[in-house]
């Protein structure tokens, strides 16, 4: 089965194919000054190309649907959308802070841990955080939900003491007093590996997408430009 997944939530674009035969290929790159989309798109492409499939035979698609920046998960889902249109594959959405469990489990970012429930934080800007606890196999225990940093104290003390979070200083800054009693790991780059979520529809059994959607959060930081009228119209 030919299948390809594909990430942009955060900082890095990540692409993985695996062949009918069962050999992955994949690629990761941060975009520096230029468009995460365009990285994303010759990311797929290079993908494609090495393992030596034509998009069109496509069978399954795998995509971060958010949290994360508002183009990432657009570009991510926009170039989903067009591969499932071409291909008619089965596509499937998974939401990025769980696939960013998945990558920390599959690449043993969890290192001496061992079997233990652990949580995901992410700063989401504004004062915000994006925050989901899971279990030792990585299944999600809870929603991701977008607190307020005053908030996420309160959350992590009824979410275990093992957390994961791509910026550790920023973490213990917002937890206070209570970062004594957490076990704070960070989060290597990139946060979120394509390889890691190509077993995910099965694994997780996700249920099929006919449209894919991302997931905002909370409104873009801008909003569209309005129409405006020429004059003489």
């Amino acid at each position: 089965m030919a299948v390809i997944a594909l990430d942009s939530s955060f900082k890095t674009c990540s692409v993985a194919v695996r062949t009918p035969a069962g050999r992955d290929v994949s690629f990761c790159e941060t975009p520096e000054g230029g468009s995460g989309a365009d990285v994303l798109v010759r990311l797929i492409r290079s993908a494609l190309d090495e393992a030596g499939i034509d998009g069109r035979g496509l069978e399954t698609i795998v995509v971060t649907d958010g949290p994360g920046t508002f183009t990432g998960q657009r570009a991510a889902i926009s170039a989903a959308q067009g591969l499932k249109l071409a291909s008619n594959a089965t596509a499937f959405q998974i939401g990025s802070l769980e696939a960013t469990a998945l990558t920390a489990l599959a690449h043993r970012l969890l290192g001496d841990l061992g079997a233990a429930p652990f949580a995901i934080v992410v700063d989401a800007r504004r004062s915000g955080a994006y925050v989901q606890s899971f279990d030792e196999a990585a299944q999600p225990r809870s929603e991701c939900w977008l607190l307020g940093v005053e908030d996420v104290p309160d959350w992590l003390g009824g979410h275990g003491g093992t957390v994961l979070t791509p910026d550790t200083k920023w973490l213990t800054g917002i937890a206070g007093p209570d970062a004594a009693q957490l076990y704070v790991r960070a989060l290597r780059e990139p946060a979120i590996s394509a390889k890691a979520l190509l077993d995910a529809p099965a694994r997780r059994s996700l249920a099929p997408v006919d449209k894919l959607r991302p997931h905002y959060f909370r409104k873009p930081d801008a909003a569209p430009a309005r129409k405006v009228a020429r004059a003489g119209q």
